[in-house]
């Protein structure tokens, strides 16, 4: 069994108005600070649309988020000191139990987390809280490392008391760690083994993209091959990564092969076109 793990038009408005329109200081700040709030708030929106109940808990999430991040934009520390403090209070008031594969609206009905959905929590806090930062992706797993004035931080989104590194060797040592363990165990009898070796900065609209693989691969571990089909093509949509690559080719060959009905073969390969295109092309230029 598999074990896988419409802000363009207001910024470019914005940006429009300023060349056309002269602006005080303050009143561009103002402004820029709104932009990013608006574009904060659509990620959020999609982060929650990955799963069928996470629509539904906007307004919740929302609130809890603004809740969290108020306190922390009056609090006068200094960037690293801001940032370990949001590590903590995050680890003790919305990420409380670790499970895998948990779903991101999960995170403020449950307080359930994963790698996964904790660092796309971590992306939306730290926008908020004006932090720049890169997210890592690898083939099993996503960390973040953090810019700030007094140098690098690295989370590790899941370890709440060794995941905040800022030890400029530890963190040369994680990272190469890192790119050095791109392949599951061997004695991991359920997990895929990805024939790609993934080390690279992810864009944070991205994780959407991700947060839908894993809800098509938990689908597919449920032998659900048209949800899971419908759900990799909106990953795709969203990112198109090697891991979509490698699970859309095994779940077209799953179809095939499978004792599926016509129409309900037709109806999952309709959404995995892409794939099945690609592997077809494949076997033809073999």
């Amino acid at each position: 069994m598999l074990r896988i793990f419409d802000l363009c038009y207001l910024y470019v408005n914005f940006i429009t108005h300023l060349l056309t329109i002269e602006l005080k200081p303050l009143s561009i700040l103002l402004l820029m600070l709104v932009s990013f709030a608006v574009r904060s708030q659509g990620e959020l929106d999609a982060l929650l649309a990955t799963t069928a109940d996470g629509a539904s808990r906007k307004v919740q999430a929302k609130e809890q988020l603004k809740k969290f991040v108020e306190p922390l934009t009056t609090s006068g520390l200094s960037e690293q000191k801001l940032l370990r403090k949001t590590f903590r209070r995050l680890h003790s008031t919305l990420l409380k139990k670790y499970e895998a594969y948990s779903d991101f609206d999960e995170i403020f009905t449950t307080g359930r987390y994963d790698c996964l959905t904790a660092t796309a929590l971590f992306s939306q806090v730290l926008n908020q809280l004006n932090f720049s930062y890169k997210i890592i992706e690898t083939n099993y797993h996503i960390f973040l490392l953090v810019q700030t004035a007094n140098g690098e931080v690295l989370l590790e989104t899941t370890d709440r008391f060794g995941g905040f590194v800022t030890d400029k060797e530890t963190i040369a040592q994680r990272t190469s760690d890192y790119k050095n363990a791109l392949t599951v165990d061997n004695s991991r009898r359920f997990f895929y083994r990805y024939s790609f070796n993934l080390y690279q900065n992810l864009s944070p609209e991205k994780l959407t993209g991700l947060l839908y693989f894993n809800q098509a691969v938990k689908a597919y571990n449920r032998h659900e091959w048209l949800s899971s089909a419908i759900l990799l093509q909106k990953a795709n949509a969203v990112y198109v990564s090697p891991r979509c690559e490698a699970l859309g080719s095994i779940l077209v060959k799953t179809v095939l092969e499978g004792s599926l009905e016509e129409k309900a073969k037709s109806d999952c390969l309709v959404h995995l076109k892409n794939f099945w295109i690609k592997k077809s092309e494949t076997v033809a230029s073999n």
